[in-house]
């Protein structure tokens, strides 16, 4: 395994922090907005605001573990963090439909996100990285 570590490899670990803090804040978000205006976080949402802040900070930790993982150079996170960046495209998906501007914005910048980080993980520097 190479020691230097490349510039996507780097990319893609901040990718992974950020989709991370991006997610426990919204679901901080909906447990925020339950509480302050009578609602039940998502509009529609049978699920309690508080359960979805729990499944969110969840996979924000698991995000983490990803990247530490990308980071010390195990390559059996790759596949995960594939994975991983899959779920994010349906968490956008979720986030798109909702009914507030910043929402959509924040669903567009997760998906390029995503995309970014799994395209970037098969590239050559990379890949070379794990091996």
């Amino acid at each position: 395994m190479n020691l230097d570590k490349p510039l996507l490899l780097k990319v893609i670990v901040v990718i992974a922090g950020l989709e991370g803090l991006l997610l426990l804040g919204y679901g901080i978000a909906i447990a925020i907005s339950s509480l302050s205006d009578s609602s039940r976080g998502i509009s529609g949402a049978t699920s309690s605001p508080f359960a979805l802040l729990l499944v969110y900070a969840l996979i924000a930790g698991v995000l983490a573990l990803i990247a530490r993982g990308l980071w010390s150079g195990n390559s059996s996170a790759r596949s995960a963090f594939v994975l991983s960046q899959g779920f994010s495209i349906v968490i956008a998906q979720t986030l798109f439909q909702g009914s507030e501007e910043w929402e959509r914005v924040l669903a567009l910048g997760l998906i390029a996100a995503a995309v970014t980080s799994g395209v970037s993980l098969l590239s050559k520097p990379v890949r070379d990285y794990f091996v």
